[in-house]
């Protein structure tokens, strides 16, 4: 996570984030998106894994998914407030939400036992 931090907060100039790279309507939208949706699921499992204590699984995933969107918050703050050369922006951190809550709604229903379906 402090690599992803880091890249988060400092712009490069790598190639595929030139903004004509892709021509997709709000292309980083997407990508906020999908990353804080692995986030969400890889830290569950993660936690999970790694902490067997007889934790509700439940809990676990409503964890993971708070800590993603407070993350990806905090991320965009600092984006906006410091001078990295990147800039915070209420819409990716609203993507980076979006993108924790699906997550935490499949990893609900898929793996948490009692779960709508039933």
């Amino acid at each position: 996570m402090v690599l992803i931090t880091l890249f988060s907060l400092f712009s490069f100039d790598f190639p595929i984030t030139d903004k004509n790279f892709f021509n997709i309507p709000n292309f980083d939208k997407i990508v906020h998106f999908g990353f804080y949706f692995v986030v969400a699921i890889l830290g569950s499992f993660f936690v999970r894994e790694r902490f067997k204590k007889g934790w509700d699984i439940l809990e676990v995933v409503k964890g993971a998914t708070f800590f993603a969107i407070v993350y990806g918050t905090i991320i965009e703050v600092l984006q906006y407030a410091l001078d990295t050369g990147r800039d915070g922006s209420v819409w990716d951190a609203l993507a980076n939400s979006a993108g924790a809550l699906i997550a935490f709604l499949l990893l609900k229903l898929f793996f948490v036992p009692k779960g709508w379906l039933k």
